[in-house]
């Protein structure tokens, strides 16, 4: 029987190794592909490597890379082109999406659409939050799930109080508006998703409680442990037991 076709849309390229975010981002690629014929679309908002495409191909799944490189979206470009902080700001709430966002420009959106077509997936899964504008680009009726990872709301507003704390009162007001433009995305489009996934209990129940229809359960961030080899003895622990046998 076939396999049914997964698309899974990273913000990087997902490995078992190194970087947490790839890794978080391998551990649904390793499962999709125990149960799909897995398409990865790579939108690398969070990083442009390439170097752990083996740990897709080991495991059958195809990579297409996004171009996000001078294609920043208009809106974005023209807000933080303002000299005055506050304005600055001030734009920056009035564009109601998270800064990561801005590569999601309408002709990076237009090229993620295209992928999908040709891949004609059973199921979509996206890779946090920022990235949830791309499930506008899906037909309807299709499966989809996103991997929210963290709650971007508290988790950005820890960071505004260390900002605070320092004195940056300008950058602790941005770090604010991040986590609440993250938050705004999911109660934009957390309706189109069946499940969403989060890193650990705490936070599954803070976005329940600020989103009653989305439907979070828990993965828990992990690693592969390879199997463990048989421990050979060495020549000197051999050489001891042999002599302590001889006292017997």
């Amino acid at each position: 029987m076939p396999k049914f076709r997964a698309v899974f849309i990273s913000p990087i390229v997902p490995s078992g190794t190194g970087n947490g975010l790839a890794m978080r981002m391998g551990l649904f690629v390793e499962a999709l592909s125990r149960i799909a014929r897995v398409d990865v679309i790579v939108v690398p908002v969070a990083g442009e490597s390439k170097d752990e495409i083996s740990f897709l191909q080991e495991r059958g799944v195809s990579l297409h890379w996004i171009n996000i490189r001078g294609r920043t979206d208009t809106h974005f470009s023209l807000l933080s082109r303002i000299a005055n902080g506050l304005a600055r700001l001030d734009a920056f709430r009035a564009y109601g999406k998270p800064s990561i966002a801005r590569a999601l420009s309408a002709p990076v959106l237009t090229d993620i659409a295209r992928v999908i077509e040709i891949c004609k997936p059973d199921l979509i899964h996206i890779g946090r939050s920022y990235l949830l504008p791309c499930i506008a680009q899906s037909p309807q009726g299709i499966a989809a799930t996103v991997d929210l990872d963290e709650d971007d709301l508290s988790s950005f507003a820890s960071q505004a109080r260390l900002a605070r704390l320092r004195g940056d009162l300008t950058s602790a007001d941005w770090l604010e508006q991040e986590g609440r433009a993250c938050d705004a995305l999911i109660a934009r489009f957390g309706r189109n998703f069946r499940r969403a996934y989060v890193a650990s209990r705490p936070e599954s129940l803070r976005l329940a409680q600020r989103h009653p229809g989305l439907r979070c359960e828990v993965l828990h961030n992990a690693v592969e442990i390879p199997p463990r080899k048989p421990r050979r003895e060495t020549h000197r622990e051999k050489t001891c037991w042999a002599g302590r046998d001889s006292f017997r």
